[in-house]
């Protein structure tokens, strides 16, 4: 959405605690964290705010990863680069 404002977190924990403080509609989330396995920050910030759309993005997940992400509850799953 154009005008609309973008953060950046570069770990897991970041990602989480801004959850906290912000009104996000959509999280693109990267599987590989350097802290947090993206399938455990998912399932932590839709048990806290389940009205967020996040979309999954990797470089290095398979089907299986896939099929976890969205039984977690991800609207999406995306393999790097993304173009």
């Amino acid at each position: 959405m154009r005008g609309k404002p973008c953060d950046v977190a570069f770990d897991g924990k970041t990602a989480l605690d801004s959850l906290e403080t912000s009104a996000y509609r959509v999280m693109l989330l990267d599987l590989r964290l350097p802290d947090i396995h993206g399938t455990e920050v998912l399932r932590r910030a839709l048990a806290t705010r389940p009205d967020l759309a996040v979309v999954m993005i990797t470089a290095h997940g398979n089907s299986e990863d896939e099929a976890e992400c969205r039984e977690i509850g991800a609207v999406g799953f995306m393999r790097k680069p993304v173009m």
